[in-house]
């Protein structure tokens, strides 16, 4: 008996340390995703999101008239002089939501949002705050750094049909914060050929607000079509005429082509003065 536990000391060894070894491994592998899960929720990184709902370019004839937009917004009020496009990213927010669930099993999904209305509620897109129990918006005090004021949010008004939702801070925002309700262009301001200026918290661009610039590409029924670089994480942001210096949209998706890709942005101000009309 005791040459045969002689015979077996050497392997049974090897067993216990390889068994010891893979425990190891196992643990630190699953405090690696725990803390993977908690750096994600802390700095989320933007989902890839093309919007389903706009129909294809050649379907662009069929859409409905829109005669919905979200309520509760006091839409306009006349412009201010001595505004600058640079001003314009105190009105851009990031968009933090979540699915509500575990940290370990949590989505989360990040994009940007702009301060609208004279209630300063949050427009952004539907596809950031879909499937969403918790959001979280954040504002910067200096555009070179990332959001330090975090508000929590509830959904208010959601349109899937338009891509378009509307947040509700659970708190007041400050009075030292704008809203962009006193630069809101008119539809017809926007032609071919002008020049445009994209806000928002791309990936790409990391944890501060990015601008973009580019052209109104055309028009396809109520997106406009724009050669301004947009990714991941720009949903719901803001999207200026520079020549007129005031908001008319909200960034939504990106077409890409073979060689080149196009943003669409909706046409909100477009949306609103259709709304309104069909009353």
């Amino acid at each position: 008996m005791n040459k045969i536990f002689q015979k077996l000391k050497i392997p049974l060894i090897i067993v216990v340390v390889i068994l010891i070894v893979l425990a190891g491994l196992y643990i630190f592998g699953h405090l690696h995703y725990l803390s993977a899960k908690l750096e994600a929720l802390q700095n989320p990184k933007p989902q890839l999101k093309y919007n389903p709902y706009r129909p294809p370019a050649s379907q662009a004839q069929n859409r409905p008239a829109i005669t919905q937009t979200p309520q509760n917004i006091v839409p306009t009020v006349p412009d201010q002089d001595g505004y600058d496009i640079s001003n314009y990213a105190g009105y851009i927010v990031r968009v933090v939501c979540s699915d509500g669930s575990p940290l370990e099993s949590a989505t989360v999904v990040m994009g940007s949002g702009t301060i609208y209305g004279l209630n300063k509620y949050v427009i952004t897109n539907h596809h950031v705050v879909q499937g969403s129990a918790l959001c979280k918006v954040g504002i910067t005090d200096n555009v070179k750094n990332s959001p330090t004021r975090w508000y929590d949010a509830t959904i208010l008004t959601d349109i899937p049909s338009i891509d378009v939702a509307l947040l509700k801070p659970t708190e007041s925002i400050p009075a030292d914060v704008s809203t962009v309700a006193y630069n809101l262009c008119k539809s017809n301001q926007i032609e071919i050929g002008d020049q445009i200026v994209v806000l928002g918290y791309p990936g790409v661009g990391g944890n501060t607000i990015t601008a973009t610039e580019g052209i109104v590409s055309g028009f396809d029924g109520y997106m406009v079509k724009t050669s301004a670089k947009m990714e991941h994480g720009n949903s719901g942001g803001g999207a200026f005429l520079v020549k007129n210096n005031c908001w008319f949209g909200i960034p939504t998706e990106v077409n890409k082509g073979e060689l080149e890709s196009l943003g669409y942005i909706i046409n909100y101000v477009a949306l609103q003065e259709n709304a309104a009309s069909n009353k």
